[in-house]
C-alpha cells in the first residue's frame, strides 16, 4: 500500500511512492528536519499528507482525485484476491480431502458436490461481509 486515505478522505502518500515520482530521500528528510509536513505511521510505514507537502513538490505528483481512485482500485484488487484465496483453499481445502476419503463409497461425485457447497457458502459469507461498489 502506497496510497492511504482515511476516513475524513485525506490522502497519505509513503515515502516510497514519492520515491516513484522522484522525490529524493534527501529532500524528505529535510522535510523531516524542518517539521514539514503531518506523518503517520501504518505496519511500520511512513506516511506524509498529500496537503502538508511543499508546493513545488506536489506539482510533480498526480492531483488528489487521482490518487484517490487509485487507492480505492488498490483495495478493491486487492479485496478481490484474497477473497479468491480463501475460495481456492475452501475448495481445496485438506478437510474436504479427508472427508471424501472417510466417505469413498459415494466416490468423485460427494467430493464434487461438497467441494461446491464449501465454495458457495464460503462466497455468501463474503457478499455479505462486501460493501456494494
Amino acid at each position: 500500500m502506497k496510497i492511504y486515505v482515511d476516513h475524513i478522505r485525506r490522502v497519505w502518500l509513503s515515502y516510497e511512492y514519492l520515491k516513484d515520482f522522484g522525490i529524493s530521500i534527501k529532500t524528505i528528510n529535510h522535510w523531516k528536519e524542518r517539521n514539514i509536513g503531518k506523518r503517520i505511521y501504518i505496519d511500520c510505514r511512513a506516511f506524509i499528507d498529500y496537503d502538508t507537502i511543499p508546493e513545488p513538490t506536489r506539482k510533480l505528483l498526480p492531483n488528489k482525485a487521482c490518487l484517490r481512485l487509485d487507492s480505492k482500485l488498490y483495495n478493491r484488487e486487492k479485496r478481490q484476491e484474497e477473497l479468491f484465496n480463501e475460495l481456492n483453499e475452501a475448495y481445496n481445502s485438506i478437510a474436504v480431502a479427508k472427508w471424501s476419503n472417510e466417505d469413498s463409497r459415494k466416490g468423485c461425485t460427494c467430493l464434487r458436490s461438497v467441494r461446491k457447497h464449501k465454495v458457495y457458502s464460503g462466497y455468501t459469507y463474503h457478499r455479505r461481509q462486501l460493501p456494494f461498489t
